[in-house]
């Protein structure tokens, strides 16, 4: 007797307004799940843009001590952090690079890009460098051809032989530090 009363039950089904309240529901809670990962995204980026940062003072600085000059290239800077890489442009438009694919750095003719803005395959960030008789600058921010920009912030360093300092930046624009 039970059997039969759920067998009738099933036969049943949902009625139409039973449906609507569950994908209403559904509805609510994926639009408040999308700004939460769209947040978290653009946090794990600045996350590894600092990383890419300390990861480039390190080079740097390991480059200064072993050759008693700062890196004139990226190249130069790729020498001691080998698992830099660079995306091509087209790549880098349409946010395909991630972190592990792409050309080494180390690849790069460096009369043609000696400190210029390569774009590296960690988020589709530009690097872009600098350097004076008394300290190297670099900064890292989101590349500008990126096809769907986002709110993520610009990280700065300098390297000098009196210190270093990596600084993530209030706003995406890039912005250059002394030490």
């Amino acid at each position: 007797m039970l059997y039969g009363r759920t067998k009738n039950y099933l036969a049943k089904g949902f009625s139409l307004l039973e449906l609507v309240v569950v994908v209403a529901v559904l509805s609510i809670l994926a639009a408040m799940a999308l700004p939460a990962y769209n947040s978290i995204r653009v946090w794990l980026d600045e996350t590894e843009a600092k990383a890419l940062g300390n990861g480039v003072l390190k080079s740097i600085a390991h480059y200064t001590i072993e050759n008693g000059s700062f890196p004139s290239s990226w190249v130069d800077v790729a020498k001691t952090f080998r698992d830099l890489r660079y995306c091509e442009y087209d790549k880098a438009v349409q946010r395909s690079c991630g972190t592990g694919v792409g050309e080494l750095v180390s690849s790069i003719d460096s009369d043609v890009n000696p400190l210029n803005c390569i774009v590296v395959t960690q988020a589709s960030y530009e690097l872009c460098g600098r350097k004076s008789a008394n300290q190297f600058l670099f900064v890292i921010k989101e590349f500008q051809g990126i096809r769907s920009p986002s709110s993520r912030k610009s990280v700065s360093g300098c390297f000098s032989l009196d210190g270093a300092k990596l600084v993530q930046q209030i706003t995406r624009e890039p912005v250059w530090i002394d030490c």
